[in-house]
């Protein structure tokens, strides 16, 4: 077989089953595992990929998986800070070039080590069809399946908890203590 061929975006049933709509969450975490390159750069394009699969496609070894995280506008706030430490021009780029990318990310890349990176920082700033993202962070969390429960306790968590009440009428007894209570001081026994 020659060299790349099996890298080509249709040489793989993979590939094919990682562009299918629906897809459970285990399938996308098995795909995330592939060993070829384009399979896992199409789960990272996904709208629909878990919060675990996200962070674990962040750390790929290869530059174009990354990207295509970085690149996602489903991407979570988490991962985004982690990519914007990346080393590759190519993940900052597609970090840059993410819809959803929110403002403190951006304004952190104006002072980027590289020009090119701070080029594409400043132009994002400066753009008005597209500027970034400002954020509520609990908002995040209710987007995000994951945590969803954890925004849903926390907005419980602020309400005031109503006090308990009995549901039934019957004395609730602990079976160690009615061990040790003398019979004719039960006033839940029957004679």
């Amino acid at each position: 077989m020659a060299r790349g061929i099996s890298q080509a975006p249709s040489a793989s049933v993979e590939v094919l089953d990682a562009a299918r709509r629906e897809l459970h969450r285990t399938h996308i975490a098995l795909l995330a595992q592939s060993r070829n390159r384009t399979v896992r750069e199409t789960i990272a394009s996904r709208r629909d990929v878990p919060l675990g699969i996200q962070a674990a496609l962040a750390q790929d070894d290869a530059t174009k998986v990354r990207s295509a995280i970085a690149g996602n506008a489903h991407t979570v706030r988490s991962v985004l800070d982690y990519l914007c430490s990346d080393k590759s021009r190519a993940v900052l780029a597609s970090l840059l070039a993410n819809s959803n990318v929110p403002l403190e990310i951006v304004e952190g890349l104006v002072s980027h080590r590289r020009t090119g990176v701070r080029r594409l920082a400043a132009a994002r700033l400066n753009d008005k069809v597209r500027p970034p993202r400002v954020e509520d962070p609990q908002d995040e969390d209710a987007r995000v399946p994951e945590l969803r429960e954890r925004a849903t306790t926390a907005q419980v968590a602020d309400e005031a908890i109503p006090p308990e009440r009995q549901a039934h009428q019957f004395a609730v007894v602990d079976t160690g203590a009615r061990r040790t209570v003398p019979p004719w001081a039960r006033p839940w026994a029957t004679c």
